[in-house]
């Protein structure tokens, strides 16, 4: 017989209990990663906290803004200092 290890986590309507892998590993920012696993033991879903969350959805959303700009002509580093100075900016 295989145990799992488990959540369980209260609801309104009762109680519900999650498989746990018990692999656990550190992130880019600093925090620990948990992982639910289906029956068979695979990872089904990653569990962080949500401030880092939110600062992967931040990421990503710069880094489309990135990829739609990306065939915009440059400007110099001088010339962008200049027109902050221009606006009032810097």
């Amino acid at each position: 017989m295989k145990t799992f290890k488990i959540i369980v986590e209260k609801q309104a309507d009762g109680y519900v209990a999650y498989p746990v892998d018990v692999a656990r590993s550190v992130n880019p920012m600093n925090a620990t990663l948990q992982y639910l696993t289906d029956q068979a033991g695979q990872r089904t879903t990653v569990v962080l906290p949500l401030s880092d969350y939110e600062k992967l959805i931040k990421d990503l959303a710069d880094l489309a803004v990135v990829a739609e700009r990306r065939e915009e002509p440059t400007v110099s580093h001088e010339r962008f200092k200049a027109e902050l100075k221009w606006d009032g900016r810097l």
